[in-house]
């Protein structure tokens, strides 16, 4: 009858040493899960044998004490979130010294026949689980796409605004690329050479792109005629007007920029090279006032003069000749018969016939009944200084 009474009396005991740490949860609760265990497990027996009696009576409180249990195990239900946060917070520091307390406990725990000691550990570590939610949160705001999202941005705009950029340079400088486009010779080196033609030297570009000879090239000459009635056509600048103009084109179509000049009347009077370098505006005036008295009309040797020149230029590749004039040929024949020569021994020569003087002149009819495929017959009228250099540029190149 006296064995039942130690363990009455330890399960008497048992809930007055688990109400220890519920007494003080905040304040010490290492101390006190440390503590406790010892103190029931070397208490228990010394009470067991002295107070059997006592513990005897004190069996009714044993039983109605577990039912204030739930108590503690209803705090570690409801911390049991916060617990499992732990890690998360500071997985290195926390959860290690959590791990000792609870290996530490377990013996203690099960030695004292099951006492929820070990249930009050999350309320001791109730201040780091409030850490955890920061910790999860910083993640969300991921700093690290901002600093990607914006070189992308940048690199999304920076094109278009080059794009614009560039497009708008391109149509600024359009019109100076159009006219320099294939020229043998630039604008600016036309301005700087020879400023009195950088005119003509532009119309020349925008006639050439028109009939889509942009880039073209080929040799230019010039056959001023000396007869006595031309004689105020050098006067009145109509001569030098149309060497310029041929000047402009050569400036296109020639990389050497120069002009040969064939003078003729009865024969051929004198030759001479017109180019930008030492250009002079009363350069045609001035030769024509060297080369003495003026003649007749002799088509076929200016023809023959031409033909012997571009021989000695090489003998190949298009050319141009451009032939003034103010009347028909003295020997008609003599001058078919070199056209056609000319169209046999140098057909890449194109010839264009240019009239100085009345509309109506019957002196043009040799001209105008010409039939021959290498040349062309353009009539400037009796001024032709008034025509403007698009018009007179596109007689000279109707059928170049």
């Amino acid at each position: 009858a006296a064995e039942p009474t130690p363990s009455a009396a330890a399960d008497a005991d048992a809930p007055q040493a688990q109400d220890e740490p519920v007494a003080e949860p905040e304040a010490e609760p290492a101390a006190a899960e440390a503590t406790a265990p010892e103190a029931d497990t070397t208490a228990a027996p010394e009470q067991a044998d002295a107070e059997a009696p006592a513990a005897a009576q004190a069996e009714p409180e044993a039983e109605d004490t577990p039912a204030a249990e739930p108590t503690p195990s209803a705090a570690a239900d409801a911390d049991a979130p916060q617990a499992q946060d732990e890690p998360v917070a500071e997985p290195e520091a926390e959860p290690a010294a959590a791990a000792e307390h609870t290996d530490a406990a377990e013996p203690q725990a099960e030695a004292s026949a099951g006492a929820p000691a070990a249930a009050d550990l999350p309320e001791a570590e109730d201040a780091p689980a409030a850490e955890p939610a920061q910790a999860q949160d910083e993640p969300v705001a991921e700093p690290d796409t901002a600093p990607e999202a914006e070189p992308a941005a940048a690199e999304a705009t920076a094109p278009e605004a080059d794009t614009t950029a560039a497009a708008e340079q391109t149509d600024a400088d359009a019109p100076q690329a159009q006219e320099q486009a294939g020229a043998a010779t630039g604008a600016a080196a036309v301005r700087r050479r020879a400023p009195e033609v950088a005119g003509a030297y532009k119309a020349a570009g925008q006639v050439l792109r028109g009939k889509g000879k942009a880039g073209a090239r080929a040799k230019v000459y010039l056959v001023l005629d000396r007869s006595g009635s031309m004689r105020g056509f050098y006067k009145d600048g109509s001569a030098q007007y149309l060497a310029d103009h041929a000047l402009a084109l050569a400036a296109h179509l020639d990389g050497a920029a120069t002009v040969h000049t064939v003078f003729f009347s009865t024969e051929v009077d004198g030759t001479a090279d017109l180019a930008l370098d030492g250009y002079d505006a009363a350069w045609v005036e001035a030769r024509h006032a060297e080369l003495g008295r003026m003649g007749r009309t002799s088509y076929h040797v200016a023809v023959e003069a031409v033909l012997e020149r571009y021989q000695k230029d090489g003998g190949e590749g298009p050319a141009l000749v451009v032939f003034q004039t103010d009347g028909a040929p003295d020997n008609r024949q003599p001058a078919r018969q070199a056209l056609a020569d000319a169209a046999t021994t140098a057909p890449e020569i194109h010839w264009q016939f240019v009239a100085f003087g009345d509309h109506d002149a019957k002196a043009f009819d040799f001209l105008r009944k010409l039939d021959a495929e290498n040349a062309g017959f353009f009539h400037a009228g009796p001024a032709p200084t008034e025509l403007t250099s698009s018009a007179l540029l596109k007689g000279v190149l109707d059928r170049f």
